[in-house]
């Protein structure tokens, strides 16, 4: 199964869904399951659900061969604690998906260690999701038997909260 996630950020994240909807088409005999979030889209050629807590997603990532996420840095540190490959599409401010573009410096990173495959460009469809899952293999999510990394991924997710609830706290 390839399992593709969303998270549970308050803005959706139609481009990844619709994506991952389209590669349902494009993969013969493996099933595509997404996980929506507050997308608007809703997927009509993959299986589908909106939320679910953290140990039905950790379940799932567990059966998953690879994982399709957004660069939330919780979830990668789930996905790397299975040791499951892992594609990143990091939430772009420009579609309204996210509040900054801090995804996007998460998802370069990972991918220019070799952690993870990152898409990084702003085009994104079934067939770049296609061609990423041949590519994925190339990466190890492997943690070295280190925990530094995960610790480093915690501290920027604290790091992005913080500015997220102080961003929130400016608008009201």
């Amino acid at each position: 199964m390839i399992f593709v996630t969303v998270g549970t950020h308050d803005q959706g994240f139609d481009r990844l869904v619709k994506a991952a909807d389209e590669l349902a088409t494009l993969v013969e005999g493996e099933p595509v399951l997404i996980q929506t979030g507050c997308s608007d889209y809703t997927p009509i050629h993959a299986d589908y659900f909106r939320y679910s807590d953290s140990q039905g997603i950790n379940k799932l990532i567990q059966q998953a061969r690879i994982v399709i996420s957004q660069a939330s840095a919780g979830t990668i540190i789930a996905v790397f604690l299975l040791n499951k490959p892992l594609i990143i599409v990091p939430r772009l401010r420009k579609f309204n998906e996210n509040w900054t573009d801090h995804q996007m410096e998460l998802a370069k990173a990972l991918h220019e260690q070799g952690r993870a495959f990152a898409i990084l460009s702003e085009q994104l469809s079934g067939q770049i999701l296609k061609e990423a899952l041949n590519k994925v293999p190339q990466f190890t999510p492997i943690l070295d038997g280190s925990t530094g990394l995960i610790q480093a991924l915690r501290n920027q997710l604290n790091t992005w909260e913080q500015h997220r609830n102080k961003s929130h706290i400016e608008k009201r």
